[in-house]
Parts: C-alpha cells; structure tokens; sequence
C-alpha cells in the first residue's frame, strides 16, 4: 500500500464518491454516504481522501459574470443544489477543491449574492479553462435558459471539459448540444418540445454507438414520429441483443405497434437474466429512462 503513489489514491477515491444521483430512486441510502462508509474501513491512505475535498459549484452567466461557491445536494433524490461559501478564483486548490457543477444560467442559492458576481475576462477564462482542465471528476454540465444565450461562453470552456458526470440541458441549445456529446457522458437529462426529435435523437444514437452516452432521460414530449422511435429503441434493442440495460424505462402505450412488438421479443430474451434490485425495467411509466 505504501508504494501506492497518493495522487494516483486520491483519483481512485474521488471518483468512487462521484455522486450518480439519478440511480436513487429505491434506495435510501445516499450512493456517497454507501462509498464513504466503505471506504473509511479500508487501512490508510484510502481513507484520508474521503472527506479531502470540497464540492463546488461553477456558475457563468449570459451577463458575463460568474461565481464559485462550495455546495451541498439538498436532495437525495433530485438533482437540488445549494451554494455555501464563496470560494477565490485565486486561491483555488486542486487538492482541495473539485467542481462538481458547472451551471449555466437559472439562480444560483446563497447567501452572498449579489457580492459574489466577480466579471468574466480573459484571463479569468484563462483560469477557469485550467481548474476544469484538472478537475480530478466529472463535471456536472447544467444549461438553465430555454435558448442559447451565451453559447460563446459555453464553447470556450468546452475544450477543458474531458468528462461530463450530468448533463442537463433544453433541446433549445441546438449549437451546442451536438458538441456536448462528442465528451463521454454519463448521464444526459434532456427536456424536449415537440418536434424536436430528429436531429437529437441522431445524435444521441451516435454518441451511444461510440460508447460516449451511458444514459440518459427525457422529459415532457414523447417520440412521436415512427422514424425516430425505430433510431433511439432500435439502438437501445441492439446494444443488448442478449443482456438486459440497468434502467430502461418508457411508454408501450406511445410506441408503434412493430416497435412494440420488437420490444416484447427482446424483454423475453432479457427476462432470465433481470437481478432484482440491480435491473429496473418498466414499460408504463411517462418518463423515458436509459441506463446501460
């Protein structure tokens, strides 16, 4: 264990306690509280980084503002974030800090506002490009405005971004979200209007071929036309020919009859293989879910 180099530990850890929010929704037990507890019984040095660093939230505004607080979920459930102290872009420690989030637009919850709003420049994106560049987890990529206001913002943090923990955006942000999906993604929550299937669903078919989309939700609107339901089901039925998805949740009520009845040959293939507890498919629900 000693020869184990520090830096290389305190990735292992940080990353174990990545916070997959969207994965409780039976469970009691926060997945951050289930890792720490694990990891506290191990022998040093494991579990010196479990409380190592803080969790903070990145916000930029279409104003050219921006802000870094430190931040707790006040959820377990759902994704509600409130902002703590705010943190100088100055003093920023990689081995202390982490940005969890990165939230563009909406309000951000603290106590210090509006004195915490410091203006965006160059050399603060300069700054801010570096601290994502190293961030030691995935960051959370939050878009709150219903159309692309400041995607010149957005597209120059980009490049430093290398992994995306959440991503929850609006389809509004045509310009940008094709982008967003060329970085692994662990989990896309995505609210769309009608008739905005086509050019998203061929892009989130792409990314998951590639392996860079391991799951996503979809909220209001339903994939109504039969075209675009063959694409996204058509995609999910081919990367598990044999084995069944962690999560796949939708609405056979919405389907086209031969998407449908594709779909119950497949479930009957997966049906042996379910774990309870593990696998959560479900055929009646109004929310379109996909986990790999």
């Amino acid at each position: 264990m000693n020869r184990i180099p520090l830096d290389f530990v305190g990735r292992v850890v940080n990353l174990l306690l990545y916070n997959d929010y969207y994965k409780v929704d039976c469970d009691d037990v926060d997945p951050r509280e289930r890792h720490v507890s694990a990891i506290s019984g191990l022998s040093r040095p494991w579990p010196q980084f479990v409380t190592s660093l803080q969790d903070c939230h990145l916000y930029v505004s279409d104003n050219n503002v921006y802000s870094i607080h430190t931040m707790k979920s006040e959820h377990r459930n759902y994704h509600v974030t409130v902002c703590l102290s705010e943190v100088d872009i100055l003093t920023w420690n990689r081995s202390r800090h982490v940005v969890a989030e990165l939230s563009f637009g909406g309000a951000t919850h603290c106590k210090c506002y509006p004195t915490c709003r410091r203006p965006l420049s160059p050399e603060v994106f300069r700054n801010l490009r570096n601290i994502l560049r190293m961030n030691q987890r995935p960051v959370s990529v939050l878009y709150r405005y219903y159309e692309d206001r400041h995607g010149a913002n957005l597209h120059q943090l980009l490049p430093s971004i290398r992994g995306i923990g959440l991503l929850e955006v609006w389809t509004s942000l045509r310009n940008s979200v094709p982008r967003l999906l060329q970085i692994p993604v662990n989990f896309f929550s995505i609210t769309c209007c009608h008739g905005e299937d086509a050019w998203l669903v061929a892009h989130m078919v792409e990314a998951m071929k590639k392996g860079l989309l391991r799951g996503w939700q979809r909220r209001s609107a339903p994939i109504v036309h039969h075209e675009e339901q063959e694409k996204m089901f058509g995609s999910i039925m081919d990367l598990h020919s044999e084995l069944p998805p962690k999560y796949f949740w939708y609405d056979r009520k919405m389907l086209f009859r031969d998407i449908k009845s594709k779909l119950q040959l497949v479930h009957e293939k997966w049906t042996p293989f379910l774990v309870p507890g593990y696998h959560s498919t479900h055929c009646d629900t109004k929310l379109l879910r996909y986990i790999c």
